[in-house]
């Protein structure tokens, strides 16, 4: 079940926080067809802060999260 709500797409996220930038331009898309995917780098690169965005924990400043969800899926989240 965890390929339901995938592909999971980010377009151009940007993400800022207490007038720091964060996350800059970061796009990605990861596919139900991806057998592992990790986000590596060090220290407050903003490891966390990605996941919290792909998680929907977090809006980010700009850019576009998009899940394979339907209408009735999305509205429940």
């Amino acid at each position: 079940m965890t390929s339901a709500i995938l592909p999971l797409t980010l377009d151009t996220i940007t993400l800022r926080k207490r007038g720091r930038m964060l996350l800059d331009g970061v796009s990605l898309e990861i596919t139900a067809d991806d057998k592992i995917t990790a986000v590596m780098g060090p220290n407050g690169a903003g490891k966390t802060s990605l996941l919290r965005i792909m998680h929907g924990l977090v809006r980010p400043s700009a850019g576009k999260v998009e899940w394979n969800l339907d209408n009735k899926q999305s509205q429940a989240k």
